[in-house]
């Protein structure tokens, strides 16, 4: 249907991705029957000049110049719509006879170059424009929102200056999830799945649960004497052992008194020698059992390792006090 060449070092993927919507669309407007080729130049000096050329149509060749440097896309498509009605007009044989075609101020010198322009102007606009709200219908995006939608103007641009703010300072924000309507999320406390419940509730509820699953629990209350069955694990051989315990215990006390009365006559003889004989034998008593095992046995050791030395001084201390005793 048609030719493209780009003579540009630029990348026209957007306007060859929108021609092929805008061509087939355009063909059937305007009506031309045999395809151009579309040229895309750069001419940085051109481009430069305020009024310097944007496209211009070779009749001979059918072969349609667009200059695109520093130019938008859509204003691109514009001119390329322009020229496609003069390719019509060349199509439908108004260039035979035709001349001065691209000259300085033909449309004012020749009538017929006049009223071709100016089908060129009127028919190259409308068609891109009536092309334009067809593919922004179908292609719905933020530049035709407010045809789409019927917004107003003011929420138009309220909503324009939002987003260019966002992206100004480097964050968006979704307006949508912000519903004071929408029901809180809260922990669930007490495991019934219910989100939406305070979190004071559900710790009542839990509470509630846990006090009646108490409640249903029966009470097996130890006997006296008995071992509560959380222990039974930590107490070796249950009943049986215990009571082994229990006769062991007896035959260390036994034991212990055995001791005590063997330490006992031992150390009686020593405060019969020490002593003298009117000393109170109920007195003697007293005095061994208040003391302890060990204290009989530390006592019963120091006898047993006395000095002989220190014997012999205290059976003259011995003599001397029963000396003054008889005396008296």
């Amino acid at each position: 249907m048609y030719n493209v060449k780009n003579k540009t070092s630029q990348d026209i993927s957007s306007i060859k991705m929108l021609m092929k919507s805008f061509m087939p669309y355009a063909q059937k407007k305007m009506g031309f029957n045999r395809p151009p080729t579309i040229v895309f130049q750069s001419d940085p000096e051109n481009a430069q000049n305020p009024l310097g050329k944007t496209g211009h149509y070779e009749p001979d060749t059918m072969t349609i110049a667009i200059y695109i440097d520093k130019r938008h896309p859509k204003d691109v498509l514009r001119s390329l719509s322009h020229e496609l009605v003069h390719h019509t007009q060349n199509c439908r044989g108004e260039f035979d006879g035709a001349s001065g075609m691209g000259e300085q101020g033909y449309a004012q010198k020749d009538s017929h170059l006049r009223e071709m322009e100016r089908e060129a102007y009127e028919m190259g606009n409308m068609c891109f424009r009536d092309w334009e709200d067809g593919y922004k219908s179908s292609n719905p995006n933020i530049l035709n929102e407010r045809r789409i939608y019927k917004m107003s103007i003011k929420d138009w641009k309220d909503k324009e200056l939002n987003t260019l703010l966002n992206e100004k300072w480097g964050f968006s924000m979704n307006l949508n999830k912000l519903n004071e309507n929408k029901k809180p999320d809260f922990p669930d406390v007490d495991g019934d799945g219910d989100r939406e419940e305070s979190i004071s509730q559900a710790q009542k509820d839990k509470e509630e649960k846990e006090g009646d699953s108490k409640k249903d629990k029966p009470k097996n209350k130890p006997k006296k004497g008995e071992i509560p069955p959380q222990l039974r694990k930590h107490v070796k051989g249950g009943d049986e052992d215990s009571e082994e315990e229990e006769s062991e215990e007896k035959e260390d006390v036994k034991e212990s008194e055995d001791k005590k009365e063997k330490f006992k006559k031992g150390l009686k003889g020593e405060l019969d020698d020490t002593a003298d004989q009117k000393v109170d034998p109920k007195l003697k008593q007293k005095i061994l059992d208040s003391l302890t095992i060990s204290q009989l046995k530390a006592a019963l050791k120091k006898k047993e390792k006395k000095d002989p030395k220190e014997e012999k001084l205290r059976e003259a201390i011995r003599k001397i006090i029963r000396s003054k005793l008889k005396r008296k």
